[in-house]
């Protein structure tokens, strides 16, 4: 299915450099190992004033705990506002250390 369509045109041209593939599960250790080598190409940034922290919270009942990283600010209020994001191909593809 193509779904060019529906990314925003000004950001349209940077697909062109992302190898194409359909997200199945027959091809899905090859495809991981095609991004992982594109995102090992360009080094990641550095941000100083960031601290990133590893959590664990607890999965559904009989399922593990689900690994999360928390970036918060250095200089940060105890109490502040959030988000959370995340999309099914960042899930299968993507380390999560990388999605910055």
């Amino acid at each position: 299915m193509d779904t060019r369509h529906m990314v925003d045109p000004e950001v349209t041209p940077l697909l062109d450099f992302f190898p194409q593939f359909e997200l199945k599960s027959e091809t899905l250790n090859e495809t991981r190992a095609i991004l992982g080598n594109l995102y090992n190409q360009v080094e990641a940034p550095a941000f100083p004033d960031i601290e990133v922290n590893e959590r664990q919270i607890p999965g559904p009942e009989g399922a593990p705990d689900v690994r999360v990283l928390l970036y918060l600010p250095k200089m940060h209020l105890a109490h502040c506002p959030g988000c959370s994001g995340y999309t099914a191909e960042g899930m299968c593809l993507v380390q999560p250390t990388r999605m910055i």
